[in-house]
């Protein structure tokens, strides 16, 4: 090697460093950029402010599984990320298991950053809190029993929040909040059994929510003063106050609400002044929210059986009802959906057709799916839905 040129040795010397791999045993510094942390054992009643504390970028936190437990200290955080905006912070946090801090996660300017494969609960204030930066992914990241919200995702854009789940914390499973929380897609993803909002849009702009289900919470869906919001094929049921809740949004931008199934005592309920926003989009095919092949408006349902959308006649098969549910002086959905898309049976303004909903035979192939209802009982239900 003395005989190549030094610039060559130059070149080579990262090639040849050691091993960037770091093995930690209790709370850390990650301070190494580029490195490898590797958890080895749980981490049970620290006392530690900020356990997991990123002060690098390139860096990677592999908890294999491991505990990263609190006292529920006043401001303490399990994992703590603070980068310098504008700076690329590109990390990696992967299969951790955070309990018992004042906040799960906070993170702040991060960019390009992933989180994935992470539980955390009973954070005394935010499950997970990201402020400012953007472009990150949270995957599988599941947040229980936070005193406050569980994701909160404020003044960050374009970030993906996918196969989440967020459920039994004492204010709401996932705000994007402010005017700069815009481009962010949250799908695939759950909220449930959250004292109160499933899903918060809260003075936000051009996000999508897309393929989420939002349940057993006080409002599956609410809207506060934001604009250009995409909510679709998604599902909001059993909430015990409202589906959807609309709040001053859609006075510039009109919101897309469409192909969604509410189930709910209360579907919707617009409070203070109400614009108009879109509930439908054009008569299309493809898959909608019920599994059938016919897109434009929403399923509206009740657990008592007499929503609009059980209702409402369908005459002529298309799959959607004849007449345009009104919601409120400036929201109407043109283009309802209807469970009752063949073989209906003109009888005044309604259509009786089959005294088995749709819902009862997607919830009975659920139990078949598992194991809990026979292939015999499914047959029959479906032949009396169609029926």
């Amino acid at each position: 090697m003395k005989n190549l040129p030094i610039m060559l040795i130059v070149l080579l010397a990262p090639l040849c460093s050691a091993d960037s791999s770091e093995y930690i045993y209790g709370c850390s510094d990650l301070s190494l950029t580029g490195s490898t942390y590797y958890l080895m054992q749980d981490i049970v009643n620290s006392e530690s402010i900020k356990c997991m504390n990123v002060t690098a970028q390139w860096v990677t936190l592999d908890c294999q599984g491991h505990l990263i437990d609190g006292v529920d200290a006043q401001d303490s955080v399990g994992i703590y990320l603070m980068q310098s905006p504008g700076v690329n912070t590109n990390s990696n946090f992967r299969n951790c298991r955070i309990n018992d801090w004042d906040y799960g996660a906070a993170i702040f300017y991060a960019q390009n950053t992933s989180f994935v494969n992470l539980t955390i609960s009973s954070s005394k204030q935010y499950g997970v809190f990201s402020y400012k930066g953007g472009e990150n992914v949270y995957r599988n990241v599941s947040v229980s029993g936070s005193g406050n919200r569980g994701f909160v995702l404020w003044n960050t854009s374009r970030n993906l929040v996918e196969g989440c789940d967020s459920s039994s914390n004492a204010v709401d499973g996932f705000i994007l909040d402010s005017e700069n929380a815009h481009n962010n897609t949250i799908r695939h993803t759950t909220a449930s059994n959250n004292a109160e909002k499933g899903f918060y849009l809260y003075l936000c702009n051009d996000n999508t929510v897309h393929n989420v289900t939002s349940t057993n919470n006080s409002v599956g869906f609410f809207s506060y003063a934001s604009e250009g919001n995409n909510i679709s094929h998604s599902k909001s049921m059993r909430n015990n106050v409202a589906g959807i809740v609309v709040v001053n949004s859609g006075s510039i931008k009109r919101n897309w609400i469409y192909d969604n199934l509410f189930n709910n005592t209360v579907d919707y309920r617009a409070l203070e002044n109400t614009y108009p926003n879109n509930w439908n989009i054009s008569q299309g095919s493809g898959i909608n929210v019920l599994g059938g092949e016919a897109l434009g408006g929403n399923y509206w349902a009740t657990p008592q059986g007499d929503g609009y959308s059980e209702e409402e006649c369908d005459a002529d098969g298309d799959g959607f009802c004849d007449v345009t549910l009104m919601l409120s002086s400036d929201d109407y959905d043109y283009l309802p959906l209807s469970p009752n898309a063949f073989g209906c049976i003109l009888e005044g303004n309604y259509a009786p057709c089959s005294e088995v909903s749709i819902l009862e035979v997607i919830g009975l192939l659920d139990r078949w799916n598992t194991g809990e209802a026979s292939l015999e009982e499914a047959l029959s239900l479906i032949d009396a839905w169609m029926d």
